[in-house]
């Protein structure tokens, strides 16, 4: 009967180090996402406050107007650079632009 509990306690034992191992294989992978996420986030954010610091050209006046132009001409099928090289505007504002607009989308489902 020891015997018997014994070896359920040292398979419920092993069963859970195996479901912890996996367990934490999987978080290690999720952290690594979220770093790469995190550093593409952070390498945005500083491209953007560098152009906030160093104004290359003109910001245009009705931004509304720029965001519906991004949209729109995304939604036709234009890349990021070929927008950001029409309206003369820097390619990490086109993409931020693009992100926001689909977190709404997606928001909104």
């Amino acid at each position: 009967m020891v015997n018997i509990l014994l070896t359920i306690l040292v398979a419920t034992e092993a069963f859970i180090i195996l479901y912890l191992m996996l367990r934490r294989a999987r978080l290690k992978k999720e952290h690594r996402r979220l770093q790469g996420r995190y550093k593409e986030a952070k390498q945005l954010l500083d491209e953007l406050q560098f152009e906030e610091r160093n104004p290359e050209r003109e910001e245009p006046v009705d931004k509304l107007a720029v965001h519906d132009l991004i949209v729109e001409m995304s939604e036709s099928g234009s890349d990021a650079g070929a927008i950001a090289e029409r309206l003369e505007i820097p390619r990490s504002k086109v993409e931020l632009t693009l992100k926001f607009e689909k977190m709404k989308r997606d928001a909104a489902q």
